[in-house]
């Protein structure tokens, strides 16, 4: 009798055993899926059951794997969070809704225009064509932080699909966040700025009622026109680096 109660126990060790030999396998071979989360909080990686909180950091976010339309899909680079809300098809255009934080308490960041904003298929690509401001539902404008400054903003923007151009491995790329001209700017600081960079520029602000704008009114001989606005225009905005990039499947 005390055999036979051995011999049973020893049945149901080794089946035990057996089963946590199966699980150990089923654990370390399936991938774990990484859920895209804002920035400052922690991602879930649950493997057969099992979950694990993990510090989130803008490498994690950039170089994973998201499902192809599943939104939202979230990029940082420099510390700038963008978000890629969804993308729809609707005549012949591509339209995206997409969300930046502000680089700085500016209300001018935008996401540029069809240099800077594309939609690319590894073949072709398509510059942005309308860019549309989507109003934050609090403040009925620009988004603001807890102590009111201007903090982000959101857009639907469109690409117009040009014929043959191939719906597959598509690509959203934002290459810079910039800001637009001030209409009015503060000319004293835009010369001083020009002087700091040892541009050898001369601006004259526009100073008759009505009016308003900054041009050139002396600029070195080795400097041609376009060179010269370029400059100007370099100093007169903004600009933080990108690239942030979206892989997408066909809406």
């Amino acid at each position: 009798m005390f055999r036979k109660y051995i011999d049973i126990a020893l049945v149901m060790f080794l089946i035990v055993g057996a089963l946590g030999l199966a699980v150990g396998v089923v654990f370390t071979n399936r991938p774990a899926t990484v859920a895209a989360m804002p920035a400052g909080q922690s991602v879930t990686v649950q493997v057969d059951g099992f979950q694990s909180h993990l510090p989130l950091n803008s490498d994690m976010l950039n170089n994973a794997v998201s499902p192809k339309n599943v939104y939202p899909i979230v990029k940082i680079k420099n510390e700038i969070r963008v978000e890629l809300l969804s993308v729809q098809i609707d005549g012949g255009f591509l339209s995206a809704d997409i969300c930046f934080d502000f680089p700085s308490d500016d209300p001018a960041w935008s996401l540029g225009g069809p240099d800077n904003l594309k939609l690319s298929n590894g073949v072709a690509e398509i510059g942005v064509y309308s860019i549309e401001m989507i109003p934050d539902p609090q403040s009925g404008f620009l988004k603001k932080d807890d102590k009111g400054r201007f903090a982000g903003r959101c857009d639907h923007v469109g690409f117009p699909l040009s014929a043959g151009f191939a719906l597959e491995n598509l690509k959203i790329s934002i290459g810079e966040l910039v800001t637009d001209a001030p209409e009015t700017p503060d000319c004293n600081k835009v010369q001083a700025k020009l002087d700091s960079k040892s541009t050898g520029i001369k601006i004259k602000c526009a100073s008759e009622p009505g009016t308003s704008g900054v041009e050139i009114a002396v600029k070195p001989k080795e400097l041609d026109t376009v060179q010269a606005q370029k400059i100007l225009m370099d100093v007169l905005t903004e600009s933080a680096d990108g690239p942030w990039e979206f892989e997408v499947g066909t809406p």
